[in-house]
């Protein structure tokens, strides 16, 4: 063997008929004097007499193996090579299988057995697998056995979290949580080290529900060991002490191994103190408290003044420096004062202003920042709180934004409330449309509604509790000045949809509100505007035909209007016995079909007798569009020779 010149054992054995002329011998893992675990595997070209190259023919094991049981089976036709049980890299017992498929081409990890045991046989009975007898640890025989079924999804599947806190106090207790999912179909037994970070010091409360975990004091870690179900998770606990400096972040990493591969999850903190601080902060528009900057966004206009009012509050032992710093977007605000009890305030290069003061015990320090607004849109005024030993600062952003409207619409046709657009209208139709306009805004709102329609519709009627209404032939305009915010402005227009054949109708509206920004988006309200129509072809037609038969004639039913139809047919103004089908459809717009009459011609009728019936086709969607054909048929009494006989007799005068 080539892979391990000095020599291995352990290892697993299979005879593996595809490879080469006459079949391979291979070998798989194993372990070396050095107790080095191996992977690989190599295989014997019998018909050759030669090593093939180290995994060239059946690629490395799913992680270094040795003691484990080995067979060979075929499933479904697909011949298989497996292995069972053993030992992993770091000495623990494996739970586990594993097989090469030569449909894959590489190995897969098969189901867990049931036992842990290594140094184990495995055989092939009657196209079944065994393990049988092996070493629960040390030289400990046992004579444990059992069958491996193929399991449908043969994949491990583990998932790792690991969540703390953000902030310790130097000195206090930190508690970690590590979840271990299991979302696959296999039992997996993963090995999970976490190596207790420095700067703290390993403080107890160890837990995983029952399964196997442990903390060895000489790796100064804690360690998980133990077989998940499928479908199931592990959450495992415990803490640290913080010893670390202030201003230390602590980066604390956990490691976890399964079937070959690792998953890796970090969490760091930060090591305070945090001082015993309060920050209240309020805002004022135009002199009216609006609340803290939680309770925004807070609508403001151009013209406005927004006022920030900051009370730092501190109760601690010793005096701390403490700084707020202070930058907004775009600048559409401009800061008129800033009026402080005690500190320093200036720009900062980028534009950002910060205050810095030195806060004493048990007094407060106030901070008060007056802006005028300039402009519309969004206005984020940040602001961070950085006491001395915080890593990170504190941020609470005011948000100031221009009105904010909600424009919602209803839309009736013939009383009936319509949810799905294009809907579908005829001539004598009402439709209805219900505007509601909400601004939401800290003082008194002006908006405009523009709509116009295409000429298939007629207004009839509006009414509006809010502002004007001036109405044209087509179009319509909704005016409200200072009118009152933070309520429902509602505005209802009837529409008579006239005759006429035009396809569409269609109800543009537009919203412009004073300072919002952006403004609202267009309606578009579209209607498919139905118009009904027939015709049927000949309009006159005869025939003819003997006493006792049938005539038949072939009329064309077309819908000349824009919208699916059925027609009904009926007769009327005959004597004589006709059939034809009672209606046809539905046709959609413009198309046409061929129905047959036929007229039954009386056996007793005389030659030159007639009769005349009328073929009517009305429209079910309107009753008032028809078509009519007159057919006339008539009976012909064929003529027949009489042939006489001739006598010719001898005659003589």
């Amino acid at each position: 063997f080539t892979h391990i010149p000095a020599g291995f054992d352990f290892h697993a054995g299979w005879f593996v008929p595809w490879i080469g002329a006459a079949g391979a011998v291979c070998v798989g893992g194993g372990v070396d004097f050095n107790d080095v675990v191996y992977a690989d595997t190599q295989c014997y070209d019998i018909a050759a007499a030669t090593f093939n190259p180290p995994n060239a023919d059946l690629g490395p094991l799913p992680e270094p193996w040795w003691g484990m049981a080995d067979m060979e089976k075929e499933h479904d036709g697909d011949p298989q090579l497996w292995i069972a049980n053993g030992i992993d890299a770091v000495g623990f017992l494996l739970q586990r299988s594993a097989y090469f498929s030569l449909a894959a081409g590489a190995f897969a990890y098969g189901p867990d057995p049931a036992y842990s045991v290594y140094r184990v046989e495995g055989d092939n009975q009657l196209g079944n697998i065994y393990v049988v007898d092996g070493s629960t640890g040390g030289l400990n025989p046992s004579t444990l056995h059992e069958q491996l079924v193929q399991c449908p999804d043969c994949e491990c599947r583990l998932e790792l979290d690991k969540t703390g806190p953000e902030w310790v106090y130097s000195g206090d207790v930190a508690g970690y949580t590590i979840v271990i999912g299991n979302t696959g179909e296999l039992a997996v037994t993963p090995t999970l080290t976490d190596v207790i970070p420095a700067g703290t010091v390993y403080a107890g409360n160890l837990s995983c529900g029952g399964y196997n975990c442990f903390y060895d004091a000489g790796d100064d870690a804690v360690y998980f060991y133990d077989a998940i179900a499928p479908y199931s998770a592990v959450t495992l606990t415990f803490d640290v002490t913080a010893t670390a400096p202030i201003s230390t972040i602590v980066v604390n990493t956990a490691t976890l191994s399964y079937c070959g591969r690792e998953l890796v999850d970090t969490h760091e903190f930060h090591v305070g103190p945090l001082p015993d601080l309060t920050w209240e902060k309020n805002v004022y528009i135009n002199g009216d408290r609006m609340g803290a900057p939680e309770d925004g966004p807070f609508t403001v206009a151009p013209g406005d003044t927004v006022e920030i009012v900051e009370t730092l509050d501190y109760t601690g032992t010793l005096p701390l420096f403490t700084y707020i710093y202070e930058d907004w977007d775009g600048y559409p605000v401009e800061i008129a004062n800033e009026v402080h009890t005690i500190g320093a305030v200036g720009q900062l290069p980028g534009g950002i202003y910060g205050w810095g003061v030195t806060l004493i015990p048990g007094r407060g320090e106030t901070l008060t920042k007056t802006f005028h607004v300039t402009d519309t849109g969004v206005i984020t005024i940040w602001e961070w709180l950085q006491p001395d030993h915080w890593i990170l600062p504190y941020g609470r952003d005011v948000v100031l934004q221009g009105p904010q409207t909600a424009w919602e619409k209803e839309v009736y046709v013939n009383d009936a409330l319509i949810g799905t657009f294009p809907a579908t209208v005829v001539a004598g139709d009402t439709v209805e449309i219900v505007d509601r306009v909400w601004i939401t805004h800290t003082a008194p709102v002006t908006f405009t509604l523009v709509e116009t329609w295409t000429e298939s519709l007629d207004l009839v009627d509006w009414t509006s509790g809010t502002g004007s209404v001036v109405a044209t032939a087509n179009s319509l305009t909704w005016e409200a000045t200072d009118v009152a915010p933070d309520t429902w402005h509602v505005l209802t227009k009837t529409f008579h949809v006239l005759t006429g054949t035009w396809g569409t109708d269609v109800i543009t509206e537009s919203l412009w509100v004073e300072n919002a920004d952006p403004q609202p988006d267009d309606w578009v309200i579209q209607f498919n505007y139905c118009h009904y129509g027939v015709t049927l072809e000949p309009p006159t037609d005869a025939q003819s035909g003997a006493p006792g038969t049938t005539v038949t004639y072939t009329l064309r039913v077309t819908n000349t209007g824009n919208c699916t139809d059925t027609f009904d047919l009926s007769p009327s103004g005959g004597a004589w016995p006709v059939d034809l089908p009672r209606s046809v459809g539905p046709l959609a717009g413009s198309a046409g079909a061929d129905v047959e009459v036929t007229v039954d011609i009386p056996a007793t009728a005389a030659d030159g007798d007639d009769d005349t019936v009328i073929i009517t086709a009305v429209s079910q969607s309107d009753g008032t569009k028809s078509a009519g054909s007159v057919l006339t048929t008539t009976a012909v009494v064929t003529c027949r020779a009489v042939y006489l006989p001739l006598v010719i007799r001898n005659y003589s005068p």
